[in-house]
């Protein structure tokens, strides 16, 4: 492989992973890069393989997203799936990463008090509390893979019960990377 196709590469990765940090980062204020970047990404790689009747074609470099060759079988879902997983997987990943603020603002304020007139709130911190220090790993895993803001109070939580980074991080990447955003992309 030449530098020049590993660059394209690094490059490739580094903006999706870009777009799932921006999509996350912010404390529930991050731009929906899934909506706007990722699904119709993998809607154009669908019709193109479809319209290919194969995926042998290029995600990076002067021919991509082209078809060279047209087949007489088309590709199987499946077949589409693993074609743009490598994306989702990373994407995933950056989202992973953007919960990484809350995480680490709890942790240097260690701060425990939200304004009395959000009960809600309160009580969502303190279950979210007692799972992460009973069930940590699976408790982080399990948020994760829930599609929502809420996810910042894990991380909040995370960091305030002084879980270090690889016990938040490593959860936190399996649930969103592999579980949840393969998911939501497959369905």
């Amino acid at each position: 492989m030449n530098i020049y196709i590993l660059n394209l590469y690094i490059f490739y990765y580094l903006y999706w992973f870009g777009l799932g940090l921006l999509s996350t980062i912010g404390l529930g204020s991050g731009i929906p890069t899934g909506l706007i970047f990722l699904i119709p990404y993998c809607l154009q790689i669908k019709e193109l393989s479809l319209k290919c009747n194969h995926t042998n074609f290029n995600l990076i470099g002067n021919n991509k997203l082209e078809c060279i060759t047209y087949e007489h079988i088309k590709p199987s879902n499946n077949d589409i799936f693993i074609k743009i997983l490598p994306t989702i997987v990373i994407w995933g990943i950056g989202t992973a990463f953007g919960e990484i603020p809350p995480y680490y603002l709890a942790k240097i304020a260690k701060a425990n008090e939200f304004s009395s007139n959000n009960k809600i709130l309160q009580k969502f911190y303190n279950y979210t509390i007692y799972f992460i220090n009973h069930y940590g790993f699976i408790t982080i895993l399990i948020l994760s893979c829930w599609p929502s803001c809420t996810f910042d109070m894990c991380g909040l939580a995370a960091g305030y019960c002084n879980l270090n980074i690889a016990e938040f991080l490593i959860p936190t990447t399996l649930g969103k990377a592999l579980i949840k955003t393969p998911i939501q992309i497959y369905s």
